[in-house]
Order: C-alpha cells, then structure tokens, then sequence
C-alpha cells in the first residue's frame, strides 16, 4: 500500500498492489470538507490495517483502511493548526508526530493550555490520545520520531541535534548538532537497519551506528538520487521513494 501527493499539489492518494507492479486507485469513503488541499505525508501498517497521516489545508488529518482500497477520514476538533508529519508503530501502538501551524507556531516554545498536543498516540488507529506538551525542540520542531524496533528506543531528529528517549515522554539530547550539513534539510525520514540508523535528506542518505551522534554520508549522489522522500528496512536492506526513482541498497 502506498500513499502520496499529486505533483500539481492538489489532493493525496492511495494505491494497492499485491505484486508491486500493477498499482489500483484508492477510493476514500469519508472524503475531507474539502475537495482540495489534503496531503498525506506518512503510512504505516497498524491499527484496523493501514494508517496514514498528512493534513488538509492547515489542519491534521488521519486515514485509516482495513484492506488499503478503501479509506475512511479521522477529523477531530483537536487536531486544528497540526500538520500530521510522520506515524510510527511500536509493538502495535502507533504515535503521530505534528508540527504547529499558524497560531501555534507562536506559542508551541512555552507550553500552555491553549497549545494543542503535537504528539497522538492509539492503540486501534480510531481513537487517539495527546501527549503531553513535550518542552524544548523535540516537540514543535522534529519532522520524525523514528523506533527502534528491537529496543523500542525512540530517536528524534531535527536541525537542533539529536534526542532520545525510552518511553516517549522523557528525552535526553544525544548530540547538540545532528552532524549532517544544514543545507541537506536533514530531517526527511530515519528508519533502523539493525544498530545503525539510515537517514533520508534532501539529496543524501546517511548512517549512524552510535545512536545518531555522529553521521556519515553514503548511498548515491544528489545528481544520481534526485531527492528521497521515504525510507524502508526490509532485513538488511534499505529502499530509498525518490521523487522519479525507487532505489534499493544494502549496508557493507
């Protein structure tokens, strides 16, 4: 099941394949209040089946599906002025990670009452609980929350450095800086091959194998890749969604 944009920037889409060749057009049952302007910028396989995040306008939105053909909306008063960035699944609980829109792009640095919760967690993928505020750069200025799916260990990733945590809840900075040139835009997706972690920039990838203190470029050239956007670990192997390309590589 795979998720995405339209080039012209207007809606989101899903599709189904069972071979990964020949793709079907997802229907969404429950469409958005508006015909235009939704984006889904992460999937992943938990809750009722399949669980997609991204936004509508400036607003957070959450897709669900059984069977990754049909899609019903999440809505939620809630979720005003967060845009859903990325979704992870840890031993079948999932936790969305938002950035602050508008209004709380302002008052997201002082935690408040009227500072809307930038981290969801569920247990079905219909029900979703906040988090509390997270203070500091982890909470309104992370793209991604990447776990580990042996440890459970949570790493955070943004242009303040590195963040870890155990449970989510409490986070000690790993690394001041996240060790990857600003100009990359670091924080496109991070996902776990074994210890080292594989992350996506802009035109690189990058590997850790001390918990993301220190980064090494790897993988392609900029000329060569033409912007990453999703990662996948698949055993050893890490495959790498670019804009035209699809681009598979092993660690050595």
């Amino acid at each position: 099941v795979a998720a995405g944009n339209n080039l012209g920037g207007t809606n989101g889409t899903f599709w189904y394949s069972e071979d990964a060749t020949e793709w079907i057009l997802g229907k969404l049952n429950s469409p958005p209040e508006s015909s235009y302007g939704w984006f889904v910028n992460d999937i992943a396989a938990g809750g009722p089946g399949w669980v997609a995040v991204g936004g509508l306008q400036r607003d957070g939105r959450i897709w669900v599906s059984t069977d990754g053909l049909n899609w019903d909306t999440i809505a939620l008063p809630e979720f005003a002025e967060v845009w859903f960035h990325d979704v992870s699944v840890d031993d079948g609980a999932l936790t969305v990670i938002g950035r602050p829109q508008d209004r709380q792009r302002d008052t997201a640095a002082t935690p408040g009452d009227d500072v809307i919760a930038l981290r969801w967690v569920s247990e079905d993928g219909l029900s979703w609980t906040p988090l509390p505020f997270q203070d500091g750069p982890v909470g309104p200025e992370s793209h991604t929350i990447s776990v580990n799916p042996d440890t459970g260990e949570q790493v955070a990733l943004n242009k303040y450095g590195v963040w870890a945590s155990e449970d989510g809840l409490e986070w000690e900075q790993v690394a001041s800086s996240n060790g990857i040139p600003p100009y990359t835009h670091p924080s496109q997706e991070v996902v776990w091959v074994g210890d080292t972690m594989v992350g996506g920039s802009r035109d690189f990838i990058f590997e850790s194998s001390d918990g993301g203190a220190t980064w090494v470029r790897t993988g392609p050239t900029d000329l060569e890749f033409g912007h990453p956007r999703r990662l996948f670990s698949v055993g050893d192997r890490v495959i790498a969604l670019a804009w035209t390309d699809v681009w598979i590589g092993a660690l050595e």
